[in-house]
């Protein structure tokens, strides 16, 4: 009896021996910050020049981060590796400066496609280089409104110049390392009918100016051919008037000359 209850407590030990073990060869969790504030617990799997493979603990799936996602990783071995300075975090509206504009693809990889947007310069621009800082500006305000990081600039437009005002005008798509909430979402809806609006309005008044435009056009062009016509009147008025004083000076000689010809 005494000898069973040994082999049961000796049996007991190595189980946990065992399971002390397995637990101690479990390797420890490494730790992923991103850019966009959010932490994930994983195995770092790879690291390459351009992505950072893992698996992700909490669903077990293997996946993939670009490395302009991630601030750094702290191993679970406490190394620490450092992969971009946190440049950006969420930026405010009211931290419309820190938005960064790019016409390179390869800035925005990895990133969460947001919203396109536009904007132009306003019309008291001096110069051509005040209004393009205007509509950047205008631009980054715009990216920051709807928690953007980055504009891709997809196609400018430079008018005026040389007597005229200058106008710039920028189109771009704006970028988060997060997708859009819903919150943002309502916020872009709003704004583009707003600026639906605001457009066709616009292009009424653009077609009613040019109506009126071509209206004083035409009543310019009425009344200097109503000049032209009393002009040529006048002309004709003179010149018929001067041919009848000609004819009776002709006339006048002619009785004269009658006159004279019968006292001979």
């Amino acid at each position: 009896m005494r000898a069973a209850v040994i082999i049961i407590i000796l049996s007991l030990l190595s189980i946990s021996d065992c399971f002390s073990q397995a637990t101690t060869n479990q390797e420890p969790a490494d730790t992923i910050f991103l850019l966009s504030t959010r932490k994930l617990l994983a195995q770092i799997k790879s690291v390459s020049s351009s992505s950072v493979g893992y698996v992700d603990l909490k669903s077990g799936s293997k996946k993939t981060l670009d490395r302009k996602q991630i601030e750094k990783i702290i191993y679970g071995n406490g190394r620490l590796e450092v992969f971009n300075k946190p440049v950006f975090s969420m930026v405010a509206e009211g931290n419309w400066k820190t938005v960064v504009i790019t016409d390179k693809n390869d800035d925005v990889v990895g990133m969460h496609e947001i919203t396109d947007i536009f904007s132009r310069s306003s019309q008291n621009a001096r110069d051509f280089k005040t209004a393009k800082r205007g509509a950047e500006n205008k631009l980054k305000k715009l990216a920051a409104k709807y928690g953007g990081m980055i504009v891709l600039v997809t196609e400018t437009e430079n008018i005026g110049g040389y007597g005229d005002v200058p106008t710039y005008s920028m189109k771009g798509i704006v970028y988060g390392y997060e997708p859009p909430s819903e919150e943002i979402k309502k916020k872009i809806a709003v704004d583009k009918e707003a600026q639906r609006l605001k457009d066709m309005k616009e292009q009424l008044a653009k077609e009613k100016a040019e109506a009126k435009k071509e209206k004083a056009k035409d009543k310019k062009q009425q009344k200097k051919e109503k000049e032209k016509a009393k002009k040529a009147k006048e002309k004709a008025k003179k010149k018929a008037l001067k041919e009848k004083k000609k004819l009776q000076k002709e006339k006048a000689k002619a009785r004269k000359k009658a006159k004279k010809k019968k006292k001979k």
